[in-house]
């Protein structure tokens, strides 16, 4: 990673898939950290600076638990929500707990050819996103796809635990409803959703308003789970895109 040749490489085919996975790293507790400040800034949340995906009693979020995890964006309560995640496998011992990642813009192309229809209320439906925790109350508005000012793809929101449905007129909910399933379905298809398992010393580094990621669950009994995860804006790894592109 000191390697300009290979930081370039890896910034490139992060901006072309949206995703990328590092093996051979440290699996001490931290190095998430070390790895995201190569880049820039670290975005700090409620959660904290870093966050660690461990199952504890009384969680006040799916992740710290050991159930599966359907794909989903991270935070889309937030204004803005984070626009890169990175997780960092400390242990993986456990039965179980396989991650997954799928890209939201290749589901978005497929909608628009095949459902147009059910493309169109998806991106024009404002859902409201909320999280509820002791110290904090979290709201958001917006479209589980989102376009641009020319209708381009700009950016995925999906969790469904956390999207109120608006009052629609009773054709256009059932409308709604009809595309939000098909969404889901696309979400967790073969044909869209990578999985792989993260063992001890890997990373991974993933667009969150992009690809959706999620895991099987696993069996706290079997052995010990650890992730370390942080958020970073995209103006970080763009703008080092740049500079490297620049200087090479």
């Amino acid at each position: 990673m000191n390697e300009a040749e290979v930081f370039l490489n890896l910034l490139s085919d992060f901006q072309e898939l949206g995703f990328v996975i590092v093996k051979n790293t440290s699996a001490e507790e931290g190095t998430v950290i070390k790895f995201a400040e190569m880049f820039g800034p670290i975005r700090t949340t409620n959660f904290g600076k870093h966050f660690d995906v461990v199952s504890k009693p009384q969680a006040n979020d799916l992740a710290y638990t050991s159930l599966g995890i359907k794909a989903h964006t991270d935070n889309p309560y937030r204004k803005p929500m984070p626009g890169i995640q990175i997780l960092h496998c400390i242990s993986n011992e456990a039965k179980g707990g396989d991650s997954s990642l799928v890209d939201g813009y290749a589901v978005a192309e497929y909608l628009k050819i095949n459902e147009p229809e059910m493309f169109e209320i998806l991106t024009t439906t404002d859902v409201l996103f909320k999280f509820v925790d002791k110290d904090i109350i979290l709201e958001n508005y917006g479209k589980l796809i989102e376009l641009d000012h020319n209708g381009k793809y700009l950016q995925s929101r999906f969790s469904g635990r956390l999207d109120y449905v608006p009052y629609l007129d009773p054709l256009q909910l059932k409308k709604f409803y009809a595309a939000r399933k098909k969404l889901f379905h696309l979400y967790e298809s073969e044909e869209f959703e990578l999985n792989f398992r993260l063992d001890s010393g890997m990373l991974m580094m993933f667009d969150n308003i992009r690809v959706l990621h999620g895991r099987t669950e696993y069996d706290v009994n079997t052995g010990f789970r650890h992730l370390q995860g942080c958020y970073i804006d995209h103006d970080s790894t763009e703008g080092k895109l740049r500079r490297l592109k620049s200087n090479l």
